[in-house]
């Protein structure tokens, strides 16, 4: 696991991307502050492609995004240009470093309907530990995730339901959950927002180790996104979302599981 991002890390240092701002998805960002590294496939401009044309696919102009756990601003860039300027992206990312990127990378790009929020997103509104990877700047988690750390930092948290119930509940049509195990907490903390944005859909990420050292069973993860009245689909790559059974979601765990993997998800309600 510590492998491939060194690789990653040398890779960026000797590739032209390793300037202070590259061209991403059409969209100017700078990647990383000094010392630290970006996802290595974000830095070359391969970063989740199955992903990406799903942003695509799904929002269309006036569409409002929440972006939760967004990192320096890939998707929240994305979500922007593709709901225009009659749309509302809100971005939350709890990391400084991050956020100070995200702010300037919604600023570099002139994009003025933008909320950005210096806030992880979580099943209670306090303060909580962020605990900082060593390896690149999108794996920092609120649980140790077996993965080198460079130190940990406070941060303020907050729930969906507090943080929009104090701005007259906008309807939702997207959430992306990019919270590296935190994904129950976040799913818990939206009870409201959730009732109140019935065509509300969700991507998050599958991924059962990071789950497993947050003390979730990926099992309780996907109950409690089907009480809430979704369906789940897979995000693969070169093919449409391909919808998951219920028995197909135990082998799928396991797959992931011992593989080290994740997958993300496309949840729509019927």
């Amino acid at each position: 696991m510590i492998i491939g991002p060194t690789i990653g890390k040398l890779m960026f240092n000797l590739s032209s991307r390793s300037q202070s701002v590259v061209e991403v998805e059409g969209n100017q960002m700078a990647l990383a502050s000094k010392g630290k590294y970006p996802p290595i496939r974000m830095a070359m401009g391969e970063y989740e492609t199955e992903t990406t044309q799903l942003f695509r696919d799904h929002i269309n102009p006036g569409m409002t995004i929440l972006d939760i756990g967004a990192h320096v601003g890939y998707y929240t860039l994305l979500a922007a240009r593709l709901a225009g300027s009659d749309g509302r992206v809100f971005s939350f990312e709890p990391d400084q470093d991050n956020y100070a990127l995200l702010v300037h990378n919604v600023q570099l790009n002139g994009y003025d309907n933008v909320t950005t929020v210096n806030q992880a997103v979580s099943d209670k509104s306090s303060s909580r530990t962020l605990f900082i990877s060593a390896l690149d700047n999108g794996r920092h988690s609120m649980y140790h995730q077996r993965q080198p750390e460079s130190g940990s930092i406070t941060v303020s948290a907050t729930t969906a339901d507090d943080y929009f119930g104090e701005i007259n509940w906008p309807e939702i049509d997207l959430i992306k959950l990019d919270v590296e195990g935190s994904e129950l907490d976040v799913i818990n903390g939206m009870t409201e927002l959730l009732k109140r944005s019935p065509a509300a859909k969700i991507i998050m990420e599958l991924n059962p180790n990071l789950l497993e050292n947050a003390n979730v069973a990926s099992m309780d993860l996907l109950s409690q996104v089907i009480k809430r009245g979704f369906t789940l689909y897979r995000v693969e790559e070169n093919t449409a979302p391909i919808e998951l059974s219920s028995a197909e979601f135990e082998p799928l765990v396991q797959s992931l599981a011992s593989s080290g993997g994740s997958v993300n998800l496309l949840c729509i309600r019927s």
